[in-house]
């Protein structure tokens, strides 16, 4: 039987392979998209990272009673990682680590990733990214877009997508 919960590991805010690798919630997501939108072949206006960032700022953290600081990272891996704990800086060395969480983790409903895909989706039909030409994947398979200018910035639709949604997910 398949469930229609995840569980968000607290540890996994320490490592560059957490929430399975950034991608835990990338069935969670297409299914929403797919069951929303009929057109075959289009992709939601934002990442799966942006969902799993919106996530984890509105589920894990608030249930942490740690003071934790987080950080946003454009990746192909876990988007979200800790910079603090209670003040203390953390170390991101190797694939991983553990520290003595009051709460190891919480367990949220495809219901509550499928709000959040709502939020994001309002809020990236008003996000307006005039300097995006096209989107591209890189050699890794991350997404990137190419400016006006030439420059290249690493997963453009996550970072806008991030940005617009994160004062509403603090």
């Amino acid at each position: 039987m398949v469930s229609d919960t995840v569980y968000l590991d607290s540890d996994s805010l320490l490592s560059k392979y957490g929430f399975g690798d950034g991608d835990m919630l990338d069935d969670i997501v297409w299914d929403w998209w797919d069951a929303r939108n009929s057109e075959w072949g289009s992709s939601p206006p934002f990442t799966q990272h942006a969902v799993l960032v919106a996530v984890v700022k509105r589920h894990l953290l608030p249930a942490l009673p740690e003071q934790v600081d987080t950080f946003a990272i454009g990746t192909c891996h876990n988007p979200i990682r800790v910079d603090k704990v209670n003040g203390e800086r953390i170390s991101h060395a190797g694939a991983g680590g553990s520290y003595p969480w009051a709460v190891e983790g919480v367990t949220i409903t495809h219901a509550d990733i499928h709000a959040v895909c709502e939020e994001l989706l309002a809020t990236s039909q008003r996000v307006v990214a005039d300097e995006v030409v096209m989107g591209m994947l890189d050699e890794w398979g991350c997404d990137y877009v190419a400016n006006p200018d030439g420059t290249i910035n690493h997963n453009a639709t996550f970072l806008a997508s991030f940005d617009a949604i994160q004062s509403t997910a603090d």
